[in-house]
């Protein structure tokens, strides 16, 4: 028998081992299960002969077909829509060149190939062995019904999409706009009105036209003093020389009031952004993940940074929410606000593990009724073991291998050399995750004041939407699509169920009367008195929304925002800035002109419809209608306007 043969006949065979610590040997079976390079990619090899489907050891009909085995035997989760290479945080290319990546090693674990199974018992037969067939049928069934059965909300038929519902969906999937606006939408029907707001990289995306310069960012308004910078401070220090000290402080200072300056002028530019935008949902998008990803300047204190976490956000808006888990954990705005610049080999930081579980992926349990939560404390500890070393450097993300964990780790149940990217897989893998973004999708476009725990309507719809989002491999785009195509997102108990917010109700209110912007900085200013700054969250979890927005303080500043608005003037009478343009407010209800005159009974009603996402009853009618009975029943451009300050000043009208 030749040496090959005896090697052969021995693989499977139980030897002979003396334990570690002495005494009577014990067995121990030969499983040598190792990975190997094939053609640059990384497979899987096993010299044990019991993990192939060999003739003699089965008989044919049990031998799992190589697609099973490979999936029994699969190292790694399945990738949900996830690139194998992932994309830059920002989308786009770094000001001082590539950032330091892990290498494509790096990114399959630590050897550069599929990460180890560790068994618990190393005599334990492989998986397919002991449930071979079973699973395999299991596999194809479940995967088929997947497919099939893939879940569905019930669509609004085409015949109810009228000129209410169109408003609503450019309400909700957007910031509202004129009635032309809405006509528009309402001809495109149903189908095309949704294809158009949700496939919105066909139309054209240029910058907005007021005099706001943060699309011309100088990334160098912010650099980090070097180390250099530092050691001649401390060396300054040391010597008492006191000019060299005062000449460090002020270029710090400089620097910092410069980016303080270049920040507001990103918020000015996001926000005429939105007023003047003509693909709605990618903004609206843009600021729902800036919510869901919060990270604020106070904390952050680089304006760069935060613009280019901006230009990420819009531009994975409506694409693969795996794309945008992936891309957070390099981004330097969300690796600052989190410390995981300070997450290092031996010395792990909890943050951006513990908040990517709980706030950004898998939720807490009590939002869906959940009995226990879907991890434990143990798994933040080894995901922040997981993402050591991931930090940046000057304005890029920056891979420091030698700060990176590089050990073994259990994580919701898998052990193996886990780094960021493979912690973020085994979170999208988990069924959690695909509830959780369903739920805050609902809560941003639905309705964000349901009970907790929700009820069971509201619950399955959720679940609904969950199974969809992960049957579309977290394709955003056709999850959306589905959303605004349901009945569900119609139905009365729907509608003004939203609670707008400050940035809602400014830049809602410009779109849907045409009012002049007059100054884009007042709008801002009045945005952030109203409790919602751009750029500046209040905290990690973003701002709580709802029913968090209205007080009897913010009440009144939200009256007032609007009477701002549309006449120029705050509550104490002083103007606005100089260049004040006046609001022609009658394009609203030209086409209510009959003989050139408008009816007051039909601009009332008009006015409401346009305006208010349900009627108001009949007391707050009338209120309106006495407008036009004290400039003596006629409509014209000074009693529009008082209509509208009594109309924008009703508690229906915070509502969408």
């Amino acid at each position: 028998m030749t040496s090959s043969e005896i090697a052969s006949r021995d693989a499977g065979k139980d030897v002979q081992t003396k334990s570690e610590c002495g005494g009577r040997p014990r067995s121990q079976k030969i499983n040598t299960f190792k990975p190997q390079a094939v053609g640059g990619s990384s497979k899987w090899t096993a010299d044990d002969e019991r993990l192939q489907p060999g003739p003699a050891s089965r008989p044919r009909w049990f031998r799992p077909s190589p697609r099973i085995l490979q999936w029994l035997q699969r190292p790694t989760l399945h990738q949900h829509g996830v690139p194998k290479t992932r994309p830059s945080p920002s989308g786009l290319a770094s000001p001082m060149g590539e950032p330091h990546r892990p290498p494509r090693a790096a990114c399959k674990g630590a050897t550069g190939l599929q990460p180890e199974i560790v068994r618990q018992n190393a005599s334990d037969p492989p998986l397919y062995r002991r449930f071979g067939l079973f699973l395999g049928v299991l596999w194809h069934v479940r995967y088929i019904r997947s497919r099939i059965s893939m879940p569905r909300l019930t669509p609004l038929p085409r015949d109810a999409f009228d000129f209410a519902a169109a408003r609503h969906l450019l309400v909700r999937a957007g910031f509202g706009g004129t009635p032309g606006m809405v006509q528009g939408l309402l001809a495109k029907g149903l189908d095309g009105a949704v294809d158009w707001l949700v496939d919105f990289e066909g139309e054209s995306s240029s910058g907005p036209t007021r005099d706001v310069q943060a699309d011309t960012f100088d990334p160098s308004v912010k650099m980090q003093l070097t180390p250099e910078d530092y050691e001649a401070y401390r060396k300054a220090r040391e010597a008492g020389d006191e000019e060299a000290i005062d000449a460090f402080r002020q270029k710090q200072e400089q620097q910092e009031r410069d980016d303080r300056r270049s920040m507001r002028s990103f918020e000015q530019w996001w926000l005429s952004r939105m007023i003047e935008t003509p693909r709605p949902l990618e903004e609206k998008l843009t600021l729902f993940w800036h919510g869901h990803f919060a990270a604020s300047y106070t904390t952050v204190e680089n304006s760069w940074h935060m613009f280019r976490q901006n230009q990420f956000f819009r531009k994975h808006a409506a694409g693969n929410f795996g794309d945008l888990l992936h891309g957070i954990i390099e981004d330097p705005a969300m690796l600052r606000f989190l410390d995981n610049n300070r997450n290092r080999k031996g010395s792990p930081n909890e943050n951006l593990a513990r908040e990517i579980m709980e706030l950004f992926s898998l939720g807490e349990p009590e939002l869906l009724g959940r009995k226990r939560s879907p991890y434990r404390e143990i798994d933040i500890k080894e995901g922040a073991r997981a993402l050591t070393g991931y930090t940046f450097r000057d304005n890029a993300f920056y891979f420091d291998e030698g700060q990176h964990d590089n050990g073994l780790k259990r994580i919701l149940g898998r052990s193996g050399r886990w780094n960021g990217h493979d912690f973020v897989d085994m979170l999208l893998a988990h069924r959690s995750c695909s509830e959780f973004i369903a739920w805050k999708i609902y809560r941003a476009f639905v309705n964000d004041v349901p009970e907790t725990p929700p009820s069971d309507e509201v619950r399955n719809v959720v679940v609904q939407l969950g199974k969809t989002l992960k049957a579309n491999k977290y394709n955003l785009k056709n999850t959306l699509g589905e959303l605004f195509r349901s009945a569900h997102f119609y139905d009365a108990s729907n509608r003004a169920a939203h609670i707008k917010s400050p940035i809602e109700l400014v830049v809602g209110t410009v779109r849907d009367l045409g009012v002049p912007v007059r100054s884009i900085d007042t709008l801002r200013t009045a945005a952030a008195r109203l409790g919602q700054r751009l750029g500046h969250p209040p905290s990690v979890k973003g701002w709580d929304g709802g029913r968090a927005w209205i007080n009897t303080s913010t009440m009144f500043l939200r009256q007032n925002t609007a009477v701002w608005m549309l006449t120029g003037r705050d509550a104490g009478g002083h103007p606005w800035p100089k260049d004040t343009t006046p609001f022609d407010p009658m394009p609203l209800v030209e086409q209510l002109e009959r003989q050139g005159e408008v009816d007051p009974d039909e601009a009332t009603m008009y006015l409401q419809r346009l305006l208010l996402a349900c009627p108001v009853d009949d007391a707050r009618s009338q209120a309106i209608r006495q407008v036009f009975t004290l400039a003596n029943n006629r409509v014209n451009a000074d009693s529009l306007t008082a209509a509208l300050c009594v109309l924008t000043a009703l508690p229906e009208y915070q509502l969408s």
